[in-house]
């Protein structure tokens, strides 16, 4: 995810915009990386907390590990945010989901793709004793109990494909970009001008 910055003066008399006369749009960049990335890093975290397992099962913290792997950096004048894991691009735009690789065991193509239940949540179907078997129709892996037969407990659902709807809300707004910005850049800008008034007052 990348974003350009730009600034439109208003006031071309005073100090400040005096400063931003000299700021160059790569300079600028620089100025404003840190703060999109700290911006981008609470909206994860926000998620983090606000949106619990559908499953209620115990939470792997997706979106910690999202903010953790978040970092900035400037391509000339434009500021590059890195997530550094997998699965954040599909939660955005949406996309359809199909098994690859191949069986270990068999060498052959993989053909389904196994959907936890509570059960299997946060696990690997190789670390769980489950057994193939349709229940109710539909292609499971179940746990390998006595009653599987009568009574399955689903560990994972199988299926050819999975869609993921787009949710472009994960990301920070656009105006939420835009305030961290120009509040940045205020506070560098009030921090050089300051610093400038303190050399000429001094004798």
């Amino acid at each position: 995810m990348s974003y350009k910055t730009s600034i439109t003066l208003v006031d071309g008399a005073s100090p400040v915009a005096q400063e931003l006369i000299t700021l160059s749009p790569e300079k600028t960049a620089k100025v404003v990386a840190q703060p999109l990335n700290n911006l981008f890093r609470a909206r994860f975290y926000e998620l983090e907390a606000t949106r619990p397992n559908k499953l209620q099962a115990p939470r792997v913290h997706f979106w910690a590990n999202m903010a953790r792997s978040t970092t900035a950096t400037t391509r000339g004048e434009a500021v590059a945010i890195i997530v550094n894991a997998v699965g954040l691009g599909l939660r955005i735009h949406g996309g359809t989901i199909k098994p690859k690789g191949v069986n270990k065991i068999t060498g052959k193509p993989l053909q389904f793709l196994t959907i936890p239940t509570i059960l299997g949540y946060g696990k690997r179907a190789r670390e769980l004793n489950v057994k193939p078997q349709r229940v109710d129709g539909r292609p499971a892996l179940v746990l390998d109990t006595p009653d599987r037969k009568t009574n399955p407990k689903v560990a994972y659902w199988l299926a050819r494909q999975a869609t993921m709807h787009k949710d472009p809300t994960i990301l920070p707004s656009n105006d939420a970009v835009r305030s961290a910005s120009v509040d940045a850049l205020r506070k560098y800008i009030a921090l050089q001008v300051k610093r400038a008034q303190a050399k000429q007052s001094q004798p």
